[in-house]
């Protein structure tokens, strides 16, 4: 099975997603596309244990970040006269954390595996509404939004306590709001990086997150007019 989404903006979840795959005895490879770039893979139990011809498995590898295509390969790695029992059809895909496997899943009718997708990221640093005039709200008003930059947000939750860590903005359109982080927008063969800073921000590693530019320029300006 694979699936390609490279010139989307969208990317699979390396946080919410986990290879799966059922059958048995069988041998899966994940590659990032279908002739190179190897993932990882996993074997599958044997057909002859507890007599059964097909279990549900995870493959227990790390799904790499940015990752926009992939493609799964099922290899037969037992001889067939090795057992009696007819074998069942198989699988193996990227597939949802929390979709509910049971042992008797039933492939014969499934066309679909559900997966999830990533079209953002979360990037750590402080940030306001009131840094842009371009500000957005959902009909409710619970969230907020301003545009840093073309694919940069400044984005917020209102305080229904009252208290707001955010300045207020004009009109109080931004008023009482706060758990305000920036979130980077992917965009088609641009994948959104911990530290894809907005402008006028820079990446602090050691606090691994961005933080605005100190302007040094114009404190040496003003120092120089003062001698």
């Amino acid at each position: 099975m694979s699936l390609n989404l490279t010139g989307t903006r969208f990317y699979y979840s390396n946080f919410n997603n986990i290879f799966w795959s059922s059958g048995c005895g069988n041998l899966i490879t994940i590659f990032g596309n279908e002739t190179d770039n190897l993932i990882g893979g996993c074997l599958q139990s044997s057909c002859r244990i507890n007599n059964k011809t097909s279990s549900i498995v995870g493959c227990l590898l790390t799904i790499p970040t940015g990752l926009s295509s992939f493609f799964a390969n099922m290899s037969d790695m037992v001889d067939p006269s090795d057992y009696r029992r007819k074998r069942s059809c198989g699988f193996a895909s990227l597939m949802s954390y929390n979709f509910n496997f049971t042992d008797d899943f039933d492939l014969s009718n499934r066309t679909h595996a559900p997966t999830q997708l990533q079209w953002g990221t979360l990037i750590y640093g402080e940030c306001y509404l009131n840094d842009s005039s371009d500000t957005s709200c959902t009909v409710d008003g619970e969230y907020c939004w301003s545009r840093m930059s073309s694919n940069h947000l400044c984005s917020c939750k209102r305080d229904f306590d009252g208290i707001s860590y955010s300045r207020s903005c004009k009109g109080g359109r931004c008023d009482n709001y706060k758990y305000c982080n920036i979130l980077c927008l992917n965009t088609p063969n641009n994948y959104c990086w911990p530290n894809s800073c907005p402008p006028h921000y820079e990446y602090n590693s050691l606090r691994f997150r961005c933080k605005r530019k100190t302007q040094t320029q114009n404190t040496r300006n003003l120092k120089s007019i003062i001698v």
